[in-house]
């Protein structure tokens, strides 16, 4: 069903003629009073009036980085960096990655300060496709994007199982991992996670992070002896059987790339806050920055702790 949209000059039009609309025009759905200052020069799409904007610059910014978690992220993973390249991969190999998302969170922050919609990147296929192929577009690219939100958050919850029972594994050498334990945990995890999010999360968000830093401080006050700064920052290893380093080191990234899966978070949220055509792109650049910052001191924090990376990669749970 095709809705009605309103510009500033009051001409009522299609949702397909969307792509025509000159650079300073304003689109709204069906409400003139919502045309102001804040989003003058920026196409708002959606039925902002119902939606209630609660949250300010620095909220969306820490919900953008809540969604990415990148420094957990790339700690549930550092094995696949470790075992192809070794602290060489996971730390510089967070620095090529900035580089390449930086990238990406610019196209994000540039779309977003210019067609504001919760409905992120399959809105924005339609808006912008030929006018043929815009609908199997717009269909392809949503699909995509909600079957790779759904796989992430599986991967994240059964990440959480496997490391709970690697834990039991390692203080009980008795103890057995078996596949239904690891299906079971994570399925408690689905149950706890959506209790938290519906009940706790919105009056304590700070316990989202209070992990890091408690991680971070303790491991670094209580190791002792710590890898010496040459292992750290220039160990390169290459035991996979591949015989280029580069190879190696390439493969290795899928470790911190894992950290910035979910950069489009912000954009989903431009319904929600004050002055979205400015918040939402800021945002996105700045989860990316604080999520790279946390994260290169969380994996520098342990791999200056970890007295044996061989070891951990030999280990059974890894």
């Amino acid at each position: 069903m095709a809705s009605n949209l309103t510009i500033e000059q009051g001409h009522s039009i299609g949702m397909g003629d969307v792509p025509m609309l000159g650079d300073k025009r304003m689109l709204i759905l069906s409400l003139e009073d919502t045309v102001n200052e804040e989003t003058t020069g920026a196409v708002v799409i959606g039925n902002v009036e119902k939606v209630p904007r609660t949250t300010g610059f620095f909220g969306i910014i820490s919900v953008a980085f809540n969604l990415l978690s990148s420094w957990l992220t790339v700690a549930s993973s550092m094995i696949l960096g470790l075992d192809h390249g070794g602290s060489v991969t996971v730390l510089y190999g967070l620095i090529v990655v900035l580089f390449l998302y930086g990238a990406v969170a610019l196209s994000l922050a540039e779309m977003a300060a210019r067609y504001t919609t919760a409905g992120g990147q399959y809105h924005w296929t339609a808006l912008l496709s030929p006018e043929r192929n815009k609908r199997g577009l717009s269909y392809c690219c949503g699909s995509i994007n909600a079957i790779g939100r759904v796989a992430m958050i599986a991967t994240a919850h059964i990440i959480v199982a496997q490391l709970v029972l690697a834990i039991v594994a390692f203080h009980v050498p008795s103890y057995h991992i078996e596949r239904w334990h690891t299906f079971m945990l994570y399925q408690a995890n689905n149950v706890i996670t959506a209790l938290y999010n519906l009940f706790i999360l919105s009056r304590a968000p700070w316990t989202h992070n209070v992990g890091f830093f408690i991680i971070s401080i303790v491991c670094l006050a209580v190791t002792q002896p710590k890898q010496p700064s040459h292992e750290v920052w220039y160990n390169f290893t290459n035991d996979t059987g591949w015989q280029s380093d580069g190879l190696v080191f390439l493969l290795g990234l899928i470790n911190p790339i894992y950290g910035f899966g979910g950069l489009d978070g912000a954009v989903h949220l431009g319904e929600d806050c004050f002055e979205p055509a400015k918040a939402v792109p800021r945002a996105i650049v700045n989860s990316l920055v604080v999520g790279f910052i946390t994260t290169f001191f969380f994996a520098i924090s342990m791999l200056y702790c970890v007295r044996d990376l061989g070891a951990a990669i030999r280990s059974p749970t890894g």
